[in-house]
């Protein structure tokens, strides 16, 4: 029973602490809008090679409080790691269906490229890592 007790509670300190390894990366503009004129688009790498996606609309003066903004749309997948940089891929699919997404994942940002004949081109896309999450 002592070490039923010990197990359990030694399950529920490492399960708590994934989340710390999780980093959210933003991007805001113009461009993040979706049939608005400005937003917030938010990626979250998680510690177990998954991501989160999620864009919202708000307004160019206040686009710090974001998450008080209307989300718009909200993408899951996995993290594949490709050579030298990264595959954000989709799971499950929109009505457009799956889509992906080449990335460079650094400490301080991520780097979008795209696959233009058999070349990978760096855009001029980034998102900024702006905190970890602590819960």
């Amino acid at each position: 029973m002592k070490h039923l007790l010990i197990l359990s509670l030694f399950i529920l300190n490492t399960t708590n602490q994934i989340p710390k390894n999780d980093k959210i990366y933003l991007a805001h503009g113009l461009e993040h809008g979706i049939n608005h004129l400005y937003g917030v688009s938010e990626i979250i790498i998680k510690s177990d090679f998954t991501f989160s996606w999620k864009t919202y609309n708000t307004n160019k003066v206040n686009w710090k409080n974001y998450l008080n903004g209307k989300k718009i749309i909200h993408i899951n997948g996995k993290v594949l790691k490709e050579n030298d940089l990264y595959v954000l891929k989709e799971v499950g699919s929109n009505t457009k269906g799956q889509n992906e997404w080449i990335v460079n994942i650094k400490k301080e940002k991520i780097e979008f490229y795209i696959k233009e004949n058999s070349k990978i081109i760096k855009t001029k896309t980034e998102y900024k890592r702006i905190k970890t999450i602590d819960k």
